[in-house]
């Protein structure tokens, strides 16, 4: 369907028609998502959830911060096991530690740069989260969430998609990555009662279906109707319709797919059988003067 469409069928000797048009004033579904989270950064569109970060690095440090805990995060960096990151004793104190880090300058070979000095051991949880980069907060998250690369499509409009890691484009000059998807273990498990082997499974399905709803939403497929009755389909004369029901936020052209379907009055019925007719409605201004 698209604005303006109209439907028509007869059910129980009754005619109706049914108007779809264009929600202008849909909600964005991102407004009623509490499972999955939408980063996105883009210098001309407001995409995603509404976040405090500032950056791609705020958000994925502050993920690794508020999954991880802090004796977690020095437990792992003390046993070598965050990418480029090495803790050592200090050599004058050993109740402090020095924190380095392996990096390319220009283009050099990598080389291990002491970052901190003397840091306390109380400290060095704060340090390592200012010190992580994207690649290292994806590493150190993967037990705790999964998560999918958000790709827009800015021609004539935009679009949105989640792919497996993966650029899906061919048109490098109109798409590119504009942020993540982030689906929490703990959240997938808890609102989807699923177990400790499938809860990927099911974090990728919920990722996905929550991209294709939003892409929905930015293109502008979002619909409403309003049904109406006949009420002299028979007399011969032009036919008078009176509204008997409408309703608000389908996401999606597809009626079966959006849930159009259900609204019952033999709809469904009739769209099966194919006994219906499909029109566009057409505007009409009456005007009239008193003096």
């Amino acid at each position: 369907v698209s604005d303006n469409t109209t439907i028509k069928w007869e059910n129980k000797e009754s005619l109706y028609c049914l108007h779809i048009q264009q929600d202008a004033y849909a909600d964005s579904p991102r407004e009623w998502d509490e499972v999955t989270t939408m980063a996105c950064w883009h210098r001309h569109y407001r995409l995603g959830d509404s976040l405090a970060d500032k950056s791609p690095e705020d958000f994925w440090r502050r993920l690794v911060s508020e999954h991880i805990p802090q004796e977690k995060l020095v437990k792992f960096a003390l046993e070598g096991k965050i990418q480029n990151i090495r803790i050592a004793e200090n050599e004058e104190d050993s109740s402090r530690y020095d924190i380095f880090e392996t990096c390319s300058v220009l283009d050099h070979a990598p080389e291990e740069y002491l970052e901190y000095e003397c840091v306390p051991e109380d400290m060095i949880a704060e340090y390592l989260n200012e010190m992580l980069d994207i690649k290292q907060c994806v590493q150190l998250m993967e037990p705790y969430a999964e998560w999918m690369p958000l790709w827009l499509y800015d021609h004539s409009g935009i679009s949105i998609s989640c792919g497996e890691r993966v650029y899906p484009y061919n048109d490098r000059w109109d798409s590119g990555q504009v942020g993540w998807i982030v689906a929490p273990k703990g959240k997938i498990i808890h609102e989807f009662q699923v177990g400790e082997n499938s809860w990927r499974e099911k974090a990728i399905e919920v990722m996905k279906c929550d991209v294709e709803l939003y892409d929905y939403y930015i293109r502008g497929e979002t619909y409403c109707y309003t049904l109406y009755a006949a009420s002299n389909p028979d007399s011969g004369k032009d036919i008078y319709w009176e509204e008997v029901d409408s309703c608000c936020g389908y996401y999606g052209s597809g009626i079966e797919e959006n849930g159009m379907m259900d609204i019952g009055y033999g709809f469904a019925e009739a769209i099966k059988a194919g006994t219906y007719t499909e029109g566009t409605a057409e505007m009409v201004v009456s005007y009239t003067y008193k003096f």
